[in-house]
């Protein structure tokens, strides 16, 4: 994932040469009263009655994500982009960390929700952030439609297997503090602590998916997101035969288009 971030970081003067024109956001931080918080980025069309939820990868908001939510909003659905929460950065060795993080990724998600009273409710998420996205839309029926870029179920097969550097670092941390054998027993050792996982959460039948699938992904596996394919049979499916990255940056630039086309199309937008 740090490649990914460093990427966007040096494509980013850049790629706000490309946001959508006309297309403005407003800022703003909710509370649930609890010390629980959610930054959120928000643009608003001139009508609309349908929203669409973004959730950003690793790193954090970056252009990618602005130019996705103008594009959204110049097709008429207000974006509410969630740029940060409580606590979603915490670091541990311990095995319960991932369910807590996942835990309040979801909370952050259902009180933005609460905030909107749009008949219909759609999520958008890449990388982890389709994670995320898919935890959503398994926990909340009155998300209407989702569509994934390169992000899967199985959590434990992607904290145990993936490439990415602070996890593989944490992993070696892990493998050495509990006397894990191989990779094999650590995933089965994280497999006992995580419950929100969409692979074990019920199938959002409410919803019309689409899902992005990077055919060469050593970041979030290939075989997690096939996982999540296969279980919730989504009605668009695009392989790409690429890297993690690569797919990421290859949707973006080649079928934006496509993604915006797909959450017009859905029942019920109007």
């Amino acid at each position: 994932m740090e490649l990914i971030v460093g990427l966007l970081g040096v494509l980013g003067v850049v790629g706000y040469l490309v946001l959508e024109p006309g297309v403005s956001f407003e800022e703003s931080v909710l509370n649930d009263g609890q010390g629980f918080e959610v930054s959120i980025s928000k643009c608003v069309p001139d009508q609309s009655g349908k929203t669409i939820l973004l959730l950003p990868p690793t790193g954090g908001e970056n252009f990618l994500d602005r130019n996705y939510a103008g594009s959204f909003c110049k097709a008429g659905f207000q974006v509410i982009i969630l740029q940060e929460w409580t606590g979603q950065d915490e670091k541990s060795l311990d095995l319960g960390l991932h369910q807590l993080l996942y835990e309040r990724g979801n909370k952050a998600v259902g009180l933005v929700l609460k905030q909107i009273h749009d008949p219909f409710i759609a999520i958008f998420g890449t990388s982890v952030g389709a994670t995320h996205a898919a935890v959503a839309l398994a926990s909340y029926p009155q998300i209407k439609a989702g569509f994934l870029v390169a992000g899967g179920g199985a959590f434990a097969e992607v904290i145990a297997h993936t490439n990415q550097s602070d996890l593989k670092k944490i992993r070696k941390e892990r493998m050495e503090k509990f006397g894990f054998k191989d990779q094999v027993q650590y995933q089965a050792a994280l497999e006992k602590t995580l419950s929100l996982d969409p692979l074990k959460l019920p199938v959002p039948r409410q919803a019309s998916v689409g899902m992005v699938i990077a055919t060469e992904d050593k970041m979030v596996p290939t075989s997690t997101q096939t996982q999540l394919a296969e279980y919730w049979k989504p009605s668009v499916i695009v392989k790409l035969p690429r890297s993690h990255v690569m797919a990421i940056l290859q949707t973006w630039i080649f079928r934006k288009s496509e993604v915006v086309d797909f959450f017009e199309k859905v029942p019920g937008t109007g």
